[in-house]
Formats: structure tokens, sequence, C-alpha cells
């Protein structure tokens, strides 16, 4: 029992101790639609420019999420791209089906589609040129895409490479 031991009656009643439980799961799933938010927000706002831990600068970071913002997005977008993305959507979903008292079953097995669905994304993305302005030498799908459109080139064709990437990133 919640705030109990065998020697001595609990400090609250039950119907408190189970209130509290629900509520606290309820914190879980919406710090997590709020970590989604934030992870999404700075990938949406990055800027190469920023302060980062592969770039400095004296200047204050123009992401919206502030200095944390800039360092994450720029690790995400270096080593993923876009193929970041999943990540936050993930963690809306989850937070929400927490939040409205749906079980995320198969945490193990959902997480690991998520990090195939990020990798696919990233080789999706990186198959198209990104534009001359793009900042990132890497491209839309980072390092990760621009190493499995090397190795996998040769074996997928661009179409079925994208279509792969966009199914099984929308699928979670």
């Amino acid at each position: 029992r919640f705030f109990s031991s065998s020697s001595r009656p609990p400090i609250l009643p039950l119907g408190v101790q189970q209130f509290l439980q629900r509520r606290a799961i309820e914190a879980v799933g919406a710090v997590m639609v709020l970590a989604g938010l934030f992870y999404f927000l700075s990938l949406l706002s990055y800027n190469p420019q920023d302060p980062s831990l592969n770039s400095a600068g004296a200047s204050a970071p123009t992401n919206v999420m502030g200095a944390l913002g800039a360092y994450l997005a720029d690790s995400v977008m270096q080593s993923v791209g876009f193929g970041g993305l999943v990540a936050a959507f993930m963690l809306v979903a989850w937070g929400g089906r927490i939040m409205a008292k749906q079980p995320v079953t198969r945490v193990w097995l959902r997480t690991m589609a998520g990090l195939g669905a990020i990798l696919l994304l990233s080789y999706g993305l990186a198959i198209f040129p990104a534009p001359s302005d793009w900042p990132l030498r890497v491209g839309w799908g980072g390092v990760s895409g621009l190493i499995m459109t090397r190795g996998f080139g040769e074996l997928l064709s661009t179409e079925l490479g994208w279509l792969l990437g966009v199914s099984q990133g929308l699928s979670l």
C-alpha cells in the first residue's frame, strides 16, 4: 500500500492514495507531452548559427527554446536530420495516451519501431538533395541518412526508400 507499513496504519485514506496515484500518472503524461512539444519546437526553430556543441559563438541563441533547444536541435539535425521529429511525435502521443488513462503497451517494441522509423525517415529524406541554401552539408537526413544513402543506395530505388521512410515514420 501507498504510504503504509506493516506495523502502522496508512497515513492517508485509501481513496486519497488512489487519487494521488492517478494524478501522478497524469503528471507523467503531461511532462511527456511538454517534452515532446519542447523537442518539436526546438527542431523547427533550428538555426545552425546558434551556439551548440560544434559551433561556438558569443551571440544569444535564436532558437525559441533557448540554449537547451539550440543544443538539442543541433545534435538531432546533425545526426538524424528531420527524422528526429518522429521522437517528438512519439512523446506527445504516448503522453496523451497516459493522460487519457490508456496504457502504452509493448513499450520496448514501440521504442524499437520508433528508432527504426527515425532511421528510415532519415534515409528517405537524405535521398532528396537539400536546397543550395540549406546550411548543413549532410542534408535533410543528417549523417545517418547520408551514410545509409551511400550504403543502401545501390540496394533500393529512390522511390522505394522514400516510401519506406515516410510510411514507417507516419505509422506511429
